[in-house]
């Protein structure tokens, strides 16, 4: 079969429905040079940027984004259409209900990166537009490198505690939150990698957003600044001081992406 593609911005979800179709369906896909194809993904000017419209007649389609949102989401409803042999004859026009569809991950291991990349894929299946990473000591820092240190550090030292991290979060008398030892597989991924990921959600028109704990959940700043810690007598704490100017300036001075 033959696909067709009017927009290069629409060029990673035309290369999502070359993957599905030949995994779901074991179809080979090859790119035309005119719109003379089998299938066609094109813009809508009429359309919004999250809507999308679907023709398929006589075993050809037509596929419409409204953006690049649009068109991913067009993928998505294209290839179910197919039943294996040929298109279900249709048409409509669609687009996503409510307004914010998001999901949050960890940022991924340095060997989980591709894997990283394929839910990607599947949060523009789900027709998702948000994707919030928790960043944490899981990229890298190059004005402050002492967090990546201290973050391998303490990730080691907790997967190293006596009974894991179960035992870890009540061997005080304050309780441990959520440790988080699995974000970025115990370590960081380099800026570079981060922003690649970054990239990649966007040429879905997936909006992607870091989250970098702070008041809670900090272990990754209060292992390394202590002094910044709210409770001082806490031999591991994970809060930070509200009231602490200096841990609010180093936390402005951290650059997610």
């Amino acid at each position: 079969m033959q696909l067709y593609i009017e927009n290069q911005e629409d060029s990673q979800s035309a290369e999502l429905l070359r993957r599905l179709m030949k995994l779901w369906h074991n179809i080979e896909l090859n790119i035309a040079a005119n719109e003379k194809a089998d299938i066609s993904l094109k813009r809508g000017a009429s359309l919004g940027g999250e809507e999308f419209k679907i023709v398929c007649k006589d075993n050809l389609a037509e596929i419409y984004g409204g953006g690049t949102r649009g068109a991913a989401y067009a993928v998505s409803s294209l290839v179910k259409l197919f039943d294996g042999e040929r298109f279900a004859d249709a048409e409509f026009t669609e687009t996503p209900f409510m307004p914010f569809r998001g999901a949050h991950l960890y940022m991924p291991a340095k060997e989980d990166v591709a894997g990283f990349k394929r839910i990607i894929d599947i949060l523009a299946l789900l027709k998702l537009n948000t994707l919030i990473i928790e960043v944490g000591g899981g990229m890298e820092y190059k004005n402050n490198p002492e967090i990546n240190a201290g973050w391998e550090r303490f990730c080691k030292n907790i997967e190293n505690f006596p009974g894991g991290t179960s035992n870890f979060s009540a061997s005080d008398e304050y309780w441990k939150d959520s440790t988080h030892t699995e974000l970025g597989g115990g370590s960081y991924l380099p800026q570079e990698t981060v922003r690649g990921i970054v990239e990649y959600a966007k040429a879905y028109g997936i909006d992607v957003i870091p989250e970098l704990q702070f008041l809670s959940h900090a272990y990754y700043i209060t292992s390394v600044y202590p002094q910044y810690a709210e409770r001082r007598d806490d031999h591991c704490p994970d809060t930070i001081c509200p009231r602490c100017e200096a841990a609010y300036q180093l936390y402005f001075e951290l650059r997610p992406f």
